[in-house]
């Protein structure tokens, strides 16, 4: 879809696949079913498998419906993001708008509130994370 053109290679480069990978991945957004709710309410996932430099994180796009805040949560490791759609303001204070990154090291917790306007849509490879407002259990896939 031409309203994530833009990101493809940024995509392939961000989680580690081929160009075209990265297009097939996007386009698949628009497709309702493609979403898998979370315990969070108005979050949904999307589970992928990166490329070999993303072999031991995990990796996904996840939707947050406008105005929705993402409770306080806990990174067991380094996080990457890069916005897709959408913007939020973080709770450090930052504002960040699609086409922008984000980083948080291991340790950091915060939470965030997507823009009212419109669905926040980020990819984000990860390292394990605490939510202690969810249950996770089933929810991330198992690490292999």
């Amino acid at each position: 879809p031409a309203r994530f053109a833009p990101f493809i290679d940024r995509l392939a480069r961000f989680i580690d696949v081929a160009s075209e990978r990265a297009r097939e991945l996007l386009a698949s957004l628009e497709h309702p079913g493609t979403w898998l709710p979370s315990p969070g309410a108005n979050v949904h996932l999307v589970h992928l498998v990166g490329g070999p430099a993303c072999a031991a994180a995990d990796v996904g796009f996840v939707r947050v419906a406008a105005g929705t805040t993402f409770p306080m949560h806990r990174h067991l490791g380094d996080e990457r993001v890069l916005l897709l759609q959408g913007g939020y303001r973080d709770s450090d204070g930052a504002r960040l708008r699609a086409g922008d990154l984000d980083f948080k090291p291991a340790g950091s917790s915060h939470e965030f509130t997507a823009d009212p306007e419109q669905d926040l849509i980020y990819v984000v490879v990860f390292h394990g994370v605490e939510i202690p407002s969810m249950d996770l259990t089933g929810v991330l896939p198992p690490r292999g």
